[in-house]
Formats: structure tokens, C-alpha cells, sequence
């Protein structure tokens, strides 16, 4: 882990105020989540993967562009996008970044430029199209497409990356490899357990950096972001990484075994979170501080629990209007003729499932 100097002492509190803020809204989440089932869409959690969105956080300017993969709620927050809204989204309300739609794996918020998608390393290419935009303008905004492992495997991502190598654009480019794709091992995807030298392959400088450690993580994309800002071109960066939660949902996953008991202990120990915190507290005068930003975030959280719960839903009407399409399937007729007047409970989506 980084030093701790004098001269960057706010540092570290920034990153872990970031961290704490992301970590404890999945796990708020997590708990609302069930049994209440008021949140209707599947939830990608990035328990364990804090580091990055939070040391990306302080070097982001207000040109900038991120494009997320659908485990996206670290990097919606690292915009500074507010937390209200993004719950609000996740409970389908009104009051949603957008507008109740788009739910958890569409999350986006067009006043903080970020857009996330699920469609597997969709999201990733866009970036080039907002980065050939600011660099034609003259600009010095970046665009940052985040993917994890199991997307790098998409042909999609290697176009993506031929074109920005042509056309020296100004893209970050992250790949959380926290070794999973869903619940299968990279070992079983790639005869490499890195992806680094995927991008090489295009001419693009790519970095392995510890997707855990955030101080250094700080300190290494800012220095990244400022060649990027200055006309190097894409870099690429890939950042070792685990999910401590499971796949999607709430619940755990390990009980399919995919992951050893002894694997999951070694990555507790290298908890982003814990890092820092252990840094931190070295200096004794920091833990009320600590205690109090713990305390502050908490609240925040629930709050933003508690407005959800109370906003409205979207008007039927009004949510029709996105629907650019005039013509419909017949398998969806019903769901187009008006809204539902009388919610059935015994519908099989109001069951209990995997997540």
C-alpha cells in the first residue's frame, strides 16, 4: 500500500468515505431486498470491489463519460450521481435517476454522464463514440468503459479496441478481472489469468494494477488520466479484483462450490476496505473520524431507503412516452393497452426466486 504523506493526508479519508458510502448501500440493499420484495429487478452487487470506483472518483472532471458494465452502483456513485435516486431507481419509482425504467443493470444519470448496460460489453464500445466526440471538440474529457473478465471475451471488445488504437481516442479502459464469470473460474476460460496482453495486442499501453489497494490505486490512474487528458491515446487497465458477494442477489452463491472456502479467506484479508482502514487507523487520531463518517453514511442510506419506499410510481401514461416503437408483439398486446388495474399476488413473478 501507498505511503501515507503528509501532503495528500485527505486522501485516504476521501477514498474511504467512497468506499464505505458504496459498501454500505449494497449492503443496505441487500438486507431490503428480501423479504420485503419491493425492489423488482435483479441486483448485481459489487461487495469487494470498492477500490476502483472510489480512486477513480477524485480524478473524474465534469466532461468526463462512463460507460459501466451492469455491476455498475460503485461507478454510478463515483460521479457523484446522487444516492437517493439510484435506490429510488431500484425500487421502480418515479423519483429514479431513470424515471422507475431502467431498474439496477440499465442504471444511468444523464446529468452525471454515466450510462451502464447489460447487454455483455455493450456498454464498453460505446465509450469510443463519446471519446471520438470530445477529442474532435478539442476537449479534455475522457470516456471510461468499465467491463469485467468474463466480457473481455465478447468479439465486440476487440473491435472496440482495434478502433481506439486507430484512432488514438482519449478512453480509459477498465477491466475488473475478478476472476469469475458468473460462477465460472478464468482458469476455465483463458489459458492466461490476465487479459493485459489482449490489449497490447492492439498497440494499446495496458497496465495490471491491485484492484484492492486504492491509495495506489489513486495515485496510478491519475497519472494514466493525465497522459490520457494529454493525447496519449487508450490505455487499458486491468485490475485484480474479487466479489465478495454473490453473483447476483442478495444471497450468497457459494453453495454451488464453485469457490473454495480457503480462496474466499485469502480475498477477506485483502479487502479494499480493511486495507484502508488498517492504514487509516495507524494514526490513532483518525478512528473518531472514521466512527463518525461510518455513522453519517449509514444515515444517508437509510434515508434514501426510506424516501424510496415512500415516492410514488411512475403514471403509466408517462412512462408509455419512452417507448419510441408505434407497433407491438402480440405477446406484449396486454401489457400496451393501459395499465393494470388490480395487481395479482398469486403471479408467478411475485414468488420467491434465485435472487
Amino acid at each position: 500500500m501507498a505511503d501515507l504523506r503528509a501532503g495528500n493526508e485527505t486522501i485516504p479519508i476521501q477514498l474511504y468515505r467512497e468506499m464505505q458510502l458504496i459498501r454500505r448501500s449494497q449492503e443496505i440493499i441487500g438486507e431490503e431486498y428480501h423479504p420485503a420484495d419491493e425492489m423488482r429487478c435483479p441486483i448485481h452487487l459489487c461487495i469487494g470491489q470498492e477500490a476502483a470506483p472510489a480512486a477513480l472518483s477524485l480524478h473524474l472532471k465534469s466532461e468526463d463519460v462512463i460507460f459501466s458494465h451492469h455491476r455498475s452502483h460503485g461507478y454510478y456513485l463515483a460521479t457523484g450521481a446522487p444516492l437517493d435516486e439510484m435506490v429510488a431507481e431500484f425500487y421502480g419509482k418515479k423519483t429514479g435517476s431513470n424515471g422507475g425504467l431502467a431498474g439496477s443493470q440499465e442504471l444511468s444519470h444523464d446529468e452525471y454522464s454515466f450510462y451502464s448496460g447489460t447487454i455483455l460489453s455493450g456498454a464498453f464500445a460505446l465509450a469510443n463514440g463519446t471519446a471520438f466526440s470530445q477529442k474532435y471538440r478539442g476537449t479534455d474529457g475522457i470516456s471510461i468503459g468499465v467491463i469485467g473478465d468474463g466480457g473481455m471475451e465478447e468479439g465486440i471488445v476487440f473491435e472496440t479496441l482495434n478502433l481506439a488504437a486507430i484512432q488514438k481516442l482519449p478512453v480509459l479502459f477498465l477491466c475488473e478481472n475478478n476472476g469469475y464469470s458468473i460462477h465460472t473460474p478464468i482458469a476455465d476460460r483463458s489459458l492466461s489469468p490476465h487479459l493485459t496482453t489482449r490489449a497490447k495486442s492492439f498497440g494499446i499501453p495496458a497496465h495490471l494494477l491491485d484492484g484492492n489497494d486504492a491509495m495506489a490505486l489513486h495515485e496510478e490512474l491519475g497519472r494514466i488520466i493525465t497522459e490520457i487528458r494529454e493525447g496519449c491515446g487508450p490505455v487499458f487497465v486491468e485490475l485484480t479484483t474479487y466479489r465478495h458477494c454473490g453473483h447476483v442477489g442478495p444471497e450468497g452463491d457459494d453453495h454451488f462450490n464453485y469457490r473454495s472456502e480457503e480462496e474466499r479467506k485469502k480475498w477477506r484479508l485483502r479487502d479494499p476496505i480493511k486495507l484502508i482502514t488498517e492504514t487509516l487507523l495507524s494514526n490513532a487520531d483518525n478512528k473518531e473520524a472514521l466512527g463518525e463518517i461510518d455513522s453519517q453514511i449509514d444515515a444517508k442510506v437509510w434515508a434514501a431507503i426510506r424516501a424510496a419506499k415512500e415516492a410514488p410510481f411512475p403514471l403509466y401514461e408517462d412512462s408509455m412516452t419512452y417507448n419510441l416503437s408505434p407497433t407491438y408483439s402480440p405477446v406484449i398486446t396486454e401489457f400496451v393497452d393501459g395499465a393494470v388495474s388490480e395487481f395479482n399476488p398469486e403471479q408467478a413473478e411475485t414468488k420467491l426466486g434465485p435472487y
